[in-house]
């Protein structure tokens, strides 16, 4: 698990959770800098037994985006409030795919 320092700084970050799992980093970072993305709220970090990251990305009624990631053995939920859904999706998606290589 992680939590470094200077990550989760900056007015877009909103909730009681201040770690992260380590798939989540090049997330919350990509989000954080992306004009598209107005708030980050980090979810509890929830033991898994499954191997490997996944990530999933669902559409809310709300304007929002559900992140769904896991690796190392976690799992952790992120909403991101957007202004572009598609911008905010494929930059994600982008970022993820990145990472994976």
């Amino acid at each position: 698990m992680s939590g470094k320092k200077g990550v989760l700084k900056g007015p877009k970050f909103n909730g009681r959770h201040t770690t992260y799992i380590d798939a989540a980093e090049p997330l919350i970072v990509a989000a954080r800098d992306l004009d598209c993305i107005t708030k980050i709220t980090i979810g509890p970090i929830e033991n898994t037994h499954a191997h490997g990251s996944h990530f999933r990305i669902r559409p809310q009624p709300s304007g929002a985006l559900k992140l769904l990631i896991s690796g190392g053995g976690a799992s952790q939920t992120l909403y991101i409030h957007v202004t572009d859904v598609a911008m905010a999706t494929a930059a994600l998606q982008q970022v993820w795919d990145e990472e994976a290589k």
